[in-house]
């Protein structure tokens, strides 16, 4: 290393040290080597030992031709053969390398779950729209019901005041009567006249109030004709509500009764309502352990799409190493057809070497003498070099037939590898497709708790709204119940005591029909809601159950699919094994058929040298033949 640092700092005004991987342009070189002709032949041969040593580092069996004469022409041969020596490193180590690159399918399938990802929350955007919509159309539609239930009210109010001025007139009426029936019992009496007058003047006073009463009660018909006119439709529940509210003096204790029947329906309601919204709560702990099932089961995908991806590209690796082994092959016959026309041309030139001794075989007579002895121990030196060559033919022949059986056994092992993982890959898409499935099956699960969300929960809630109402419009029944009354207290008051006795039978013969309508009434309208309401517990609970039993067959499904993963992991780890193993042997084989080479290599290296001496030889029989047939002319 000393010597060609010492070197490099002679050629340093022109030269530089580059690194091997730069890749030397030799007419630069050439001009540089022309302008460095005083550099002495001892500072070139230390220079190319010092680069041969150097690149012995890299392969041992680095040599150097050092035949040419002038030095500028050694130096281009030693940096050729240096940049050849590093070309050939570069491409074992490019057949070499196994390093995988990411493919386009990763890629692809990359691009695609973005998109899918893009298309989910799309689908999100517009879900949520049309929620929005959908609770803006429900607002609107309570406020139209509240409007309803406002002009009903209207209705009823008008119908009461009615109601009130037809038993005003009836009132006025019957106290007329009685003041006619007294006058025809009082006629013999002196106040007479007395009498007449009062009665004309109450009987005009009477009429006055009849007429003013007749107008009020004629205003009063326009404007319910009116009123029906525009709600025709309603005509029904308002004649109900009629009937319901007619004479209703003594209903305070059946009002109180369904007062507290209502107050325990409510609990119950309520009960319900906690009922449902623990349900409620419970589903969305469901709809969330579905989402993180879905997630999971989307990872899985995920996991076994990139596992397929990964198993292709072993398989396409697999295949490329198939296609190496088999060029291997190829090559490894030609090197078998290169030793074999090597070992013909050998027995060629042997041939014609005997040809060349029987021609010379008069003058081996007669220097036999000589070069017996020599050409005895050449011909065992190349009977020995013939008998090590045919061995290491011989050797390389076991070697080459026990490399083809390997690499046939291999192949079949290669396709029997496939054909279990075609299999695997079946089972794959099995599986894929039983996660198809159930995700389908979680779809559906899905779709059917949010139609129980949106179609259940809101009519419960509309079913305790129309509680509420009920109780508010019999405690509304109830206050105007006590105004009527008060009313009747004031405007009742009649001197004699058989008008109040009318009124009292007539009001206790409609007090049973009506508490006996109104019961019915209100005990149809509860069973037919407590009906509905069970009806949709029950429903509600079956779909419980169905979703249960179809989170048992996900569980399951899922456990079925995680052995299955877990199997195909430990086949794939065993299959990578195997497959490192066999490159690893696949490796020292070239090796040593590399080794097995070199040796052949040498080997014919050492015949060729043979050769020339045996060449030598003959040049120098022949000189000896020439300077004998001197000497027998000069005789």
């Amino acid at each position: 290393m000393e010597r060609s640092t010492g070197i490099l700092d002679v050629l340093k005004p022109s030269t530089r040290y580059e690194s091997p991987r730069i890749q030397l342009n030799p007419s630069k070189l050439e001009a540089n080597f022309k302008a460095k002709k005083l550099i002495s032949e001892e500072n070139l041969l230390n220079l190319i030992k010092s680069l041969e040593i150097q690149l012995q580092r890299l392969d041992i069996y680095v040599k150097f031709d050092t035949n040419c004469e002038d030095p500028c022409s050694r130096l281009l041969q030693v940096v050729k053969s240096c940049v050849d020596q590093l070309v050939e490193v570069k491409e074992k180590l490019n057949l070499n390398s196994f390093i995988s690159t990411p493919s386009e399918a990763e890629k692809r399938t990359s691009n695609e779950l973005k998109h899918t990802a893009e298309k989910l929350q799309l689908a999100n955007k517009q879900l949520k729209h049309y929620e929005r919509l959908l609770q803006k159309k429900e607002k609107m539609i309570i406020e139209r019901e509240k409007n309803l239930a406002k002009e009903q009210a209207n209705m009823e109010k008008s119908k009461e005041q009615l109601e009130v001025t037809k038993a005003r007139l009836e009132n006025i009426e019957r106290h007329g009567v009685h003041i006619e029936n007294h006058i025809l019992n009082h006629q013999n009496s002196d106040n007479l006249k007395n009498l007449a007058l009062r009665i004309t003047s109450e009987q005009e006073n009477l009429e006055k109030q009849k007429e003013t009463l007749q107008k009020q009660a004629m205003i009063l018909e326009e404007t319910m004709e009116k009123l029906e006119k525009e709600k025709h439709e309603q005509l029904e529940i308002l004649e109900e509500n009629k009937k319901l509210f007619e004479n209703i003096e003594s209903q305070n204790q059946d009002i109180q009764e369904t007062r507290k029947f209502i107050e325990s329906q409510k609990s119950e309601i309520l009960e319900i309502k906690t009922n449902n919204e623990r349900l409620l709560e419970t589903v969305a702990k469901e709809r969330n352990n579905l989402k993180a099932e879905e997630e999971k089961l989307m990872r899985q995908k995920m996991e076994l799409d990139s596992k397929i991806v990964m198993f292709n590209h072993e398989k396409n690796e697999s295949s490329k190493q198939i296609s190496d082994i088999e060029v291997e092959k190829m090559k490894l016959l030609q090197e078998k057809d290169l030793v074999q026309q090597i070992k013909q041309k050998l027995n060629e030139e042997r041939e014609m070497l005997k040809q060349e001794y029987m021609s010379l075989e008069d003058i081996k007579e007669q220097m036999a003498t000589q070069s017996q002895l020599e050409l005895s121990s050449r011909e065992s030196l190349l009977s020995q070099k013939e008998e090590e060559l045919e061995k290491t033919i011989v050797e390389l022949k076991i070697q080459i037939e026990a490399y083809n059986q390997q690499i046939f056994e291999k192949e079949n092992e290669f396709k029997s590898k496939e054909e279990i993982m075609q299999e695997k890959e079946q089972k794959i898409k099995i599986c894929l497709a039983n996660m198809k499935l159930v995700e389908m099956s979680l779809i559906e699960s899905k779709n059917q708790c949010l139609e129980i969300q949106n179609n259940l929960i809101p009519e419960i809630e509309s079913y305790m709204e129309m509680f509420q109402q009920i109780i508010s419009e019999c405690n509304k029944l109830k206050n105007e119940l006590e105004e009527i009354l008060q009313n009747v207290n004031i405007y009742g008051k009649i001197p004699d005591m058989d008008a109040d006795v009318m009124l009292e039978s007539t009001l206790k013969d409609n007090e049973p029909k009506d508490r006996n309508q109104y019961r019915d009434s209100n005990e149809h309208m509860i069973h037919e809601l407590t009906s509905e309401l069970q009806e949709k517990i029950s429903i509600c609970e079956a779909r419980e159950e169905e979703i249960n039993l179809k989170n048992i067959e996900n569980m399951r499904t899922a456990d079925l699919l995680k052995k299955a993963w877990n199997e195909y992991e430990e086949k794939r780890k065993d299959f990578e094994l195997e497959v490192q193993q066999e490159r690893e042997k696949l490796k020292k084989n070239f090796f040593q058929l590399e080794n097995s080479l070199k040796m052949v290599k040498e080997k014919e290296q050492e015949v060729l040298s043979l050769r020339t001496e045996l060449v030598e030889k003959e040049k120098l029989l022949r000189v000896w033949e020439e300077d004998i047939k001197k000497r027998a002319k000069a005789v």
